[in-house]
């Protein structure tokens, strides 16, 4: 009729406008079960678990037969030929009663379809052998599993510690350093994970040893009497390759050291004892060296009466008067029977056991004293001389000339019986003179011959004679002034 206008509505527009309108537009949403994880097998039909809401229920799977209210559940296959996990996004449509149609996007990791080789790790340390707190480096190589790698877990023997953390330095390997500050074997560990979760533990073994070290031993004992000999050996440890060389040393005077190879031989060399003195050496092998000390000791033979005789320790002048004093180690009260000192001294008693010495040339003095036990008579250091030395400065005026005393011990000697010879220097140039020969005669005829004698201080010579008599001890003394001066004394052989 006139004046109507008819206007044709689709349903289906409506509704959705509606709903719009309403806030109950059609939504949908797919995807594998939670407990499959995202991942399915190739090839192998998956549950698609599919909820709908909004629009006008019920709903349909667009070109399937599945009608639901809310939820449902359709079968989908994947497949995946390649040798790596595959990810593939598929669609599901629902429609709803009104004929609305909405779409929802899910993803799914597919398996490869033929099965992976076997997760497996291997690592491996560099050095395999090392020092404490030396730098090891750890390679952790993964191969088999599925897809990409997680390395984690790094756990090192005891006493490990790591120095720089663990780290993937390509798709297949990571590397960490550690170092360990002790010894022994140290089993470490690392694990990998491939993409699916599937993990494996690899571990290796370092061997640490302790930084290069030598220690000494003393055979038969670190104390023996004087006469014997203390043999010291070397023992090495954690040298690689073991030492070239072992150089022994100490600062004891009087003491004479002969060595041979790891070992040396230790004996007191004018036959006086010492105590507590230190043998050192150090161990090398160009690369690594060490060193140790040992205390040694030598002691008097039973009965042994130890003495010394020494002065003040002071700055003197020629012409002041220097005390000198003998003590001995038991305390007791000594008589000085002999007291020797350069032909330039002037030497007063002051006491049984002491004397004053003024000297009128400057340069080295040495003084030598033979005492025994006031109370018993039994002389010092089994009669050998007690020694002492000093340096005499210049107050004035110019040197004297060279000259020199011998004199030895134990005179008169039996057959067989040892003795030894001194010289006593004195002017000439203090600071560079020496004996130079040592000749033993009988009736005019050299029956001993000795050289290289050095510097102005006691010359000890060990002599047995055989044939009694009377033996003349000559000396023959040098400074590097050019001066030579001769001394020599008589010995008796009985």
């Amino acid at each position: 009729p006139a004046g109507t206008i008819k206007v044709n509505i689709d349903p289906a527009d409506l509704q959705k406008q509606l709903d719009e309108l309403a806030g109950n537009q059609l939504v949908c949403s797919a995807g594998l079960p939670a407990s499959a994880g995202g991942v399915v097998s190739s090839g192998v039909a998956s549950p698609i678990e599919v909820t709908a809401r909004g629009g006008v229920g019920p709903y349909t799977i667009l070109s399937t037969a599945i009608s639901f209210s809310s939820q449902t559940v359709l079968s989908r296959t994947y497949t995946n030929t390649g040798s790596t996990n595959k990810v593939v996004v598929d669609t599901v449509s629902v429609v709803d009663s009104l004929g609305i149609l909405t779409q929802c996007n899910f993803a799914v990791t597919v398996l490869p379809a033929t099965s992976p080789s076997t997760l497996a790790c291997t690592m491996v340390p560099s050095p395999s052998s090392a020092m404490v707190n030396d730098n090891i480096s750890f390679l952790t190589t993964a191969s088999g599993g599925v897809g990409s790698y997680t390395f984690s877990n790094l756990s090192l023997g005891t006493g490990g510690s790591v120095v720089t953390a663990l780290a993937p330095i390509n798709s297949t390997q990571a590397s960490a350093v550690g170092k360990f500050s002790s010894t022994g074997l140290k089993t470490n560990s690392v694990r990998v994970t491939d993409s699916v979760g599937t993990y494996v533990v690899c571990s290796s073994t370092v061997s640490i040893s302790g930084s290069a070290s030598v220690s000494l031993v003393a055979s038969p004992s670190s104390t023996a009497q004087v006469g014997s000999a203390i043999v010291v050996s070397a023992v090495a440890s954690n040298f690689s390759p073991s030492p070239t060389s072992y150089v022994f040393s100490t600062t004891e005077s009087g003491i004479q050291l002969s060595p041979s190879g790891n070992s040396v031989t230790v004996t007191s060399s004018n036959g006086l004892p010492h105590s507590a003195f230190n043998v050192q050496v150090v161990a090398s092998n160009g690369s690594q060296s060490a060193s140790a000390s040992i205390a040694l000791t030598f002691v008097g033979t039973t009965g042994y009466l130890s003495c010394v005789i020494n002065h003040p320790v002071a700055t003197y002048y020629t012409g002041n008067q220097v005390p000198f004093t003998a003590t001995a180690s038991t305390g007791e009260a000594l008589t000085i029977t002999t007291f020797v000192a350069s032909s330039d001294a002037t030497v007063t008693t002051t006491g049984n056991a002491s004397r004053n010495v003024a000297y009128a040339n400057p340069g080295s003095k040495i003084v030598y004293a033979l005492a025994k036990s006031t109370a018993t008579g039994q002389y010092c250091n089994d009669g050998n001389y007690l020694v002492d030395s000093l340096t005499i400065n210049n107050s004035g005026g110019g040197y004297l000339p060279l000259a020199c005393s011998a004199y030895t011990n134990y005179n008169p000697t039996v057959l067989n019986q040892s003795f030894y010879a001194y010289g006593v220097l004195t002017g000439g140039n203090p600071a560079n003179r020496w004996v130079d020969t040592l000749r033993v005669l009988r009736n005019g005829v050299v029956v001993s011959n000795y050289s290289g004698y050095w510097y102005d201080r006691y010359t000890a010579v060990l002599a047995i004679y055989t044939t009694r008599g009377t033996y003349q001890v000559e000396l023959t003394a040098k400074d590097s002034l050019g001066n030579t001066a001769v001394c020599s004394t008589n010995h008796i052989v009985q």
